[in-house]
């Protein structure tokens, strides 16, 4: 039997991650999704646009052969990768922007291959 690849690995373990997103936000009512813990923080509405916007920045950027999350301010990423996501409030709306997401980051990646997903990139922090 064959070992998976690590890109193989990489992706199961990040579509694990997004099925426990989207499981948590069917177990909220819709209500919910709007309200907030406190003065400034954000509402379950807004974390969801912001993993949609991240799963699709974080896929756009590793997957160009000159990635570099320093080559531009955070709002520029956000501007190039999600400015054009829709931002739905429906429950079943943002379920279904979770799954879209996912899997568009999913085929980018799949399409670079491990070997681009491999090489240094230079993170938010300027680290490599």
């Amino acid at each position: 039997m064959a070992l998976p690849s690590l890109l193989d690995e990489a992706l199961e373990l990040w579509q694990f991650a997004g099925e426990g997103v989207i499981d948590e936000v069917r177990n909220l009512p819709q209500d919910a999704l709007s309200s907030r813990a406190a003065g400034g923080a954000r509402t379950i509405t807004e974390i969801v646009h912001h993993i949609a916007e991240s799963g699709l920045l974080m896929s756009g950027e590793l997957t160009r052969k000159d990635g570099d999350f320093q080559r531009q301010d955070y709002p520029e990423f956000l501007k190039e990768y999600a400015g054009q996501m829709e931002r739905p409030d429906a429950k079943n709306q943002l379920i279904a922007l979770l799954e879209r997401t996912h899997e568009e980051g999913e085929r980018k990646i799949r399409a670079a291959g491990e070997a681009l997903l491999l090489q240094p990139i230079r993170q938010f922090n300027g680290k490599d």
